[in-house]
């Protein structure tokens, strides 16, 4: 009799850690439509953030430079820069400590995304190497009621061998979104700007090509690793990435995302690792 109880305990428990071990590898074990669409909002969130931002430092350190260091803050201005923001500032050698304020009901950037709380920002030059080093972080800062926390580094070259301003991003953000769901990203891109550097008081003609690596870790711990196979094209003038491919390894499987031909569109064709496509639409 106990021999019988004995085994009925043993086959409940081994019984029940099949189970489990099943239901862990079937659930989760494919990347879904709404993961991929996390990934690409948070890159494309993280790279125009980026982007803005460094570009604000840009011309802000141009003007402070031509007219001396007895700018003050309303005269501190930049065409992009929302009259909600509040800029304080000072110089020490060859850098400019930048700290940017904005309303706590936001305000509307060119891109369309309302910033909110404050940015610290660092700008320093290097003479020697013919570029400069921008680094960032945040204080109670908000992009559409997603909160940004973490830090990210710039490093740019005047010109590259293609003759183009050229950046790197280093970073390591945390967005949480409104629903508390958290996404950790972290790594490196570089950010080529091949058409609009020109033209610096507009925006919506710039075109950037991204390369690089990172990954991003969700608050259930799920894991994606990102590699760019051939260059992420971003215009501003459009919402989505609009041509290049990026492989994203999950569950230690390989995925391929397709950005398409350059057509201003939200889908993607999704190569899964048994060979299969299907078309995804980015939201």
């Amino acid at each position: 009799m106990k021999k019988n109880w004995i085994y009925l305990i043993f086959m409940l428990i081994f019984g029940l850690s099949i189970q489990s071990c099943h239901k862990k590898n079937v659930s989760g074990d494919t990347l879904t439509d709404e993961e991929i669409g996390m990934i690409v909002k948070s890159d494309v969130l993280s790279d125009d953030m980026m982007v803005e931002l460094t570009g604000i430092v840009d011309h802000l350190n141009y003007v402070y430079r031509s007219n001396g260091e007895n700018q003050t803050s309303n005269n501190f201005a930049h065409p992009h820069l929302p009259s909600c923001a509040t800029i304080s500032h000072f110089h020490l050698s060859d850098t400019l400590f930048i700290d940017i304020t904005f309303a706590s009901s936001g305000c509307e950037m060119p891109s369309g995304r309302k910033y909110a709380g404050t940015v610290h920002l660092k700008k320093y030059i290097n003479r020697s190497e013919g570029g400069f080093f921008i680094s960032g972080n945040f204080e109670n800062f908000y992009i559409d009621e997603i909160k940004i926390e973490g830090y990210f580094t710039r490093t740019r070259k005047w010109s590259n061998d293609n003759g183009h301003p050229e950046a790197t991003h280093e970073f390591d953000l945390t967005l949480v979104w409104p629903d508390g769901e958290t996404t950790k990203t972290e790594g490196t891109r570089t950010i080529e700007w091949v058409e609009g550097y020109n033209t610096l008081a507009q925006r919506d003609d710039d075109v950037f090509l991204i390369t690089g690596n990172w990954h991003v870790i969700r608050r259930d711990g799920n894991e994606y690793r990102i590699n760019i196979i051939t260059p992420l094209r971003r215009e501003v003038s459009c919402e989505w990435i609009v041509s290049g491919t990026m492989e994203i390894i999950y569950n230690g499987e390989n995925y391929k995302l397709d950005f398409g031909d350059g057509t201003c569109d939200n889908e993607a064709v999704l190569t899964q690792p048994d060979g299969s496509t299907r078309t995804v639409e980015l939201r």
